[in-house]
């Protein structure tokens, strides 16, 4: 989860591995949280985020493998946390330590 937008973050991700991401496995995830339930990767951004039930962030963590969350606010970045936490991971989060606290201070491990 990045306050970058998604094409920046699909190009750091091309950059550290190719194999992770093919541009066209990647679409944008829907606001109902169903649409492309039948893909392996999604795309959510924080404007699609931010009117997401709780039962529609399970849903987007447990049917897609590969998840870039773009543009997300510290408020946004701690319901991915917490969605994540539900779904039975140990959650990591790297930071700034200012914006990212909520989600640094909830994650199992919290890295500055």
């Amino acid at each position: 989860m990045s306050n970058d937008g998604p094409v920046s973050l699909l190009a750091l991700i091309l950059m550290v591995d190719r194999r992770l991401v093919q541009f066209n496995s990647i679409p944008q995830h829907d606001r109902c949280g169903c649409a492309f339930r039948d893909a392996k990767a999604c795309v959510v951004h924080g404007s699609d985020l931010r009117y997401m039930t709780p039962a529609q962030i399970d849903d987007i963590l447990a049917n897609h493998s590969e998840i870039v969350f773009a543009r997300t606010s510290p408020q946004q970045k701690l319901i991915i946390v917490e969605g994540c936490q539900r779904q039975g991971a140990i959650v990591t989060v790297t930071g700034d330590g200012v914006n990212d606290s909520p989600a640094l201070k909830k994650a199992d491990i919290g890295t500055v």
